[in-house]
């Protein structure tokens, strides 16, 4: 048995910050190798300039991007839209700094809750999720299409005002 075994890995300090215009191709490359069913070059391209109404926040890491967030906020509500982090980082707090640091940055423009849907099969984000306040409101039934058919997403949101 590993001595490390039962230990957490140890948090990464992080620097977290909108994503500038000529970061896109490493978004892109990062949600390839994280997320099933990658968003284009293109989209992120459009995200970093500040051409669609999403926001994209980078964790940065001794100078690299170590994890993304992508959320958008329509009048009082803000939506998470993706969320990627380095596999060889993950378990770091990497993805718990970007959700603090977004929802942070949507309540202070106004926004009263937050929305996010997770597929049902990622404990691992739906227990993040839950420890930073997220509740289960529903199920999207069928909704993602997986290796194995389709599969359900779950409906998660929380409260922003105190």
């Amino acid at each position: 048995m590993s001595m490390n075994a039962g230990r957490q890995r140890p948090q990464a300090m992080t620097e977290q910050r909108v994503a500038l215009p000529h970061e896109f191709t490493a978004l892109a490359d990062l949600d390839s190798r994280t997320n099933p069913g990658p968003w284009s070059a293109a989209r992120f391209q459009r995200i970093c300039a500040a051409t669609a109404q999403d926001t994209a926040l980078v964790a940065v890491l001794a100078g690299e991007i170590a994890g993304f967030l992508v959320y958008s906020c329509i009048l009082d509500e803000a939506t998470v839209q993706r969320v990627g982090v380095e596999p060889t980082l993950r378990g770091r707090g990497i993805g718990g700094s970007l959700l603090d640091a977004a929802c942070a940055r949507v309540r202070d423009g106004g926004a009263r809750r937050c929305l996010l849907e997770v597929r049902a099969s990622n404990h691992v984000a739906i227990g993040l999720y839950e420890s930073r306040g997220f509740a289960r409101d529903g199920v999207r039934k069928g909704y993602y299409q997986g290796a194995e058919g389709l599969e359900d997403a779950l409906l998660m949101s929380r409260s922003l005002v105190a």
